[in-house]
């Protein structure tokens, strides 16, 4: 394998490394209005309060 080829492998690997921690990140960012939906619909809690 070239210096080039090896370069060009290591940029995919970030560039996956980057699309991983992001999609993480939307994950975690989606669980609140879940969470508010799983409470209210599944469990029948009702959330006082807060946003939304």
């Amino acid at each position: 394998m070239s210096a080039q080829q090896a370069r060009v492998k290591r940029g995919a690997g970030w560039l996956k490394l980057a699309g991983v921690a992001l999609a993480a990140f939307a994950f975690t960012f989606s669980l609140v209005p879940l969470y508010r939906i799983a409470c209210e619909k599944v469990f029948g809690i009702r959330l006082e309060g807060g946003t939304g």
